[in-house]
This record gives structure tokens, C-alpha cells and sequence, in this order.
């Protein structure tokens, strides 16, 4: 199956609703010709413990990944990037072998 993954720095979230409104936007407008699989991973603002959160929306051809972690007062920037990684490391394997190779993947 031919698709777009978008690995996105920026995206709508339920911690700022308007941040990378523009790349969803972009995202949208590929799905009407191609399916597209955005992934987006973040800190959870005001959670400090826990594992990382999984939110799932398909509108369409287009499938949304937001990933939620906790942040953290020590390292924030380091903890992070840890989180992050952790996450495309985790999710991306199964997305590949789940869906094949993408057509195009778009950072």
C-alpha cells in the first residue's frame, strides 16, 4: 500500500491546539489523493510520571499518531529527546511492518 509518513514537529494537540495547525493542513490536502500517516510525539504538560500516551484519529485517508510523555524538572531537553526517540523507535517498526514501506516520508 502506498502511502505519505509525515513525522511532524509540530501539530495540533490537546497541549496547543493551534501549534502546526498549517501542518495538519498540509496533511489533509495530501490525503485527497494519497493515503498519509502523521506522527506526532510531545510532552504532556502538567504530568510529571508515567508512561507514554497513544491518541489515534483517522478522518479519511489521513491517520493521526499523537504521542503523549511526561515531562520532567530535571534534564527537560534530554529527558525529552529520550522520550521522543523512544517513541519512533517503538511505533515506526510496527507502522512499517503493519502498512510497508511509505511512498514518501516528509520531516
Amino acid at each position: 500500500m502506498s502511502y505519505v509518513l509525515k513525522l511532524c514537529g509540530w501539530y495540533p494537540s490537546e497541549n496547543d491546539v493551534f501549534s502546526g495547525d498549517f501542518v495538519q493542513r498540509h496533511a489533509q490536502s495530501i490525503a485527497t489523493q494519497i493515503p498519509v500517516v502523521a506522527v506526532f510525539a510531545t510532552k504532556e504538560a502538567n504530568r510529571r510520571t508515567g508512561g507514554i500516551r497513544m491518541e489515534k484519529t483517522i478522518v479519511g485517508q489521513l491517520e493521526e499518531y499523537r504521542f503523549y510523555y511526561p515531562c520532567s524538572w530535571w534534564f527537560d531537553k534530554v529527558i525529552s529527546q529520550w522520550y521522543y526517540l523512544k517513541v519512533i523507535k517503538r511505533f515506526l517498526p510496527a507502522l512499517l511492518r503493519d502498512k510497508g514501506e511509505p511512498a514518501v516520508v516528509h520531516v
